[in-house]
């Protein structure tokens, strides 16, 4: 399986397409890791494990990180970090409407 099946119907489909393009560039070593981290689309990206057409609108936000392995100078493997950070983006969200609206937050 390549690696973008596991978005497929999973993100919609401007982010579908950048992350191709991201994949497509990833493996070439000839652009530093500084750029690559630049140019990764795949931070806090909605996720929808159900898939985008499913009854359950309620995506998650997950954020991924690629390091790349490299031996000589050829890339062989990529080391990818998931992270889920829904709660985060969540509560950023309810943070920046409640500034707005110039209510405080309230915690459970």
């Amino acid at each position: 399986m390549h690696l973008t099946e596991i978005f497929k119907n999973k993100v919609h489909g401007k982010q579908q397409q950048r992350i191709i393009d991201f994949f497509n560039i990833l493996f070439k070593s000839t652009l530093h890791d500084a750029v690559i981290e630049d140019l990764n689309p795949c931070q806090q990206m909605s996720y929808f494990a159900d898939g985008i057409n499913s009854e359950d609108h309620n995506g998650q936000f997950l954020s991924l990180d690629f390091i790349r392995i490299y031996d000589q100078k050829e890339i062989v493997e990529v080391l990818v970090t998931v992270r889920d950070v829904t709660s985060e983006i969540i509560l950023a969200r309810q943070l920046a409407e409640a500034e707005e609206s110039g209510e405080g937050l309230s915690l459970p």
